[in-house]
């Protein structure tokens, strides 16, 4: 009887123990979307867009960044370039080049963090509008 109740209790622990990393891991610990998006540069072929980082991070500090774009709600394709990439981004911004003039395009910023890809639950994004300029025939810089 003593064996059989140490061997609960320890499994009991074990289990508890189990339970609660698994919640914080697949419920708690992924970040929350990305802040405050702007276009601090657009013009008729390109955008460069910066965000701030999420308001919980899910604890960590290894917070990266995903971003894609949507043209009437299908991917951009390959003629749309990111610079320095699209992908695990740790920095907050982008430039986007290959933009049509007087389009409306959605980008969408995600953030991820080092137990997303574990996670059941999908991460947190932000959509960001933004509709490109006319595009000037001579545009020409003088330096004087």
């Amino acid at each position: 009887p003593f064996r059989t109740k140490y061997l609960l209790t320890v499994l009991g622990e074990l289990l508890e123990a189990i339970f609660l990393k698994m919640f914080f891991l697949f419920f708690l610990g992924i970040p929350s979307s990305p802040l405050n998006a702007k276009t601090p540069f657009l013009n008729a072929s390109t955008a460069q867009l910066s965000w701030k980082k999420p308001q919980n991070t899910g604890g960590r500090s290894d917070i990266l960044y995903d971003v894609i774009c949507l043209f009437n709600g299908k991917d951009c394709g390959s003629k749309v370039h990111f610079y320095p990439k699209s992908k695990r981004l740790n920095i907050p911004s982008v430039f986007v080049s290959g933009l049509l003039p007087f389009k409306k395009y959605t980008f969408r910023v995600f953030a991820t963090n080092g137990v997303s890809k574990f996670s059941a639950v999908k991460p947190k994004y932000l959509d960001v509008p933004v509709i490109t300029k006319e595009s000037r025939k001579y545009n020409k810089l003088y330096i004087y």
